[in-house]
């Protein structure tokens, strides 16, 4: 490699960089707006008294509220009958739930270090098994698709929330993309190790009978 190339890859991954940092501050705000978005529906849904909900709920994330509203729904609409409005609910929420998991990823694992395509996200540092090991490389690009879902989830999260306080109001849902544009990361795993089963011991010999 030249010096120019070696510039110009130098050049490029400091650009990099500055879009995954950038991006990554954007997608931190963008997800705690979705994640409140979506505690304002669990609020609409149980319809407790202030109080009552800030001592059950406090400190609630994203993953148990979609769960709580996921077992509401459940209790009060059979399987295979929930409305259309409620389907594309349970569709935000679990696309919401696939960001979650990359952001805890990007936000416990550690940035190990940048390259022209990207942060380089691995938790060899701190997993508790070697075997457990795994890196992968997500780019500004890819973040940006994240806060791009998550402020469609935003948008239908908040207009619910408001139909629920508002029954009589004739507000319209937004429409929810076919497509999310947020898929989970390949990562590179280590090969687990399996464990091999102790060789069987032979069996000592029947005493013989006189």
């Amino acid at each position: 490699m030249t010096e120019e190339e070696k510039e110009e890859v130098m050049r490029a991954t400091h650009e990099e960089m500055m879009k995954c940092q950038s991006a990554f501050g954007q997608f931190i705000l963008d997800f705690s707006q979705a994640e409140w978005c979506l505690y304002l529906i669990l609020l609409a849904m149980t319809r407790l008294p202030d109080a009552m909900a800030r001592a059950l709920f406090s400190g609630t994330r994203a993953k148990s509220i979609g769960q709580f509203i996921n077992a509401y729904i459940s209790n009060t609409h059979p399987e295979g009958e929930e409305p259309p409005k409620i389907k594309q609910l349970q569709a935000a929420i679990q696309q919401l739930n696939i960001i979650d998991g990359t952001r805890s990823q990007l936000v416990h694992s550690g940035i190990g270090s940048f390259t022209r395509n990207g942060m380089v996200v691995s938790n060899e540092g701190r997993v508790s098994r070697y075997e457990h090991k795994h890196t992968f490389i997500i780019s500004s690009k890819e973040i940006d698709d994240m806060s791009f879902d998550l402020s469609q989830i935003s948008g239908y999260f908040h207009t619910y929330a408001f139909s629920l306080l508002n029954p009589m109001s004739c507000v319209s849902m937004p429409e929810l993309p076919s497509t999310w544009r947020h898929k989970p990361p390949q990562r590179d795993s280590q090969p687990s190790k399996t464990r091999r089963k102790p060789p069987k011991q032979p069996r000592p010999p029947k005493p013989s009978r006189a």
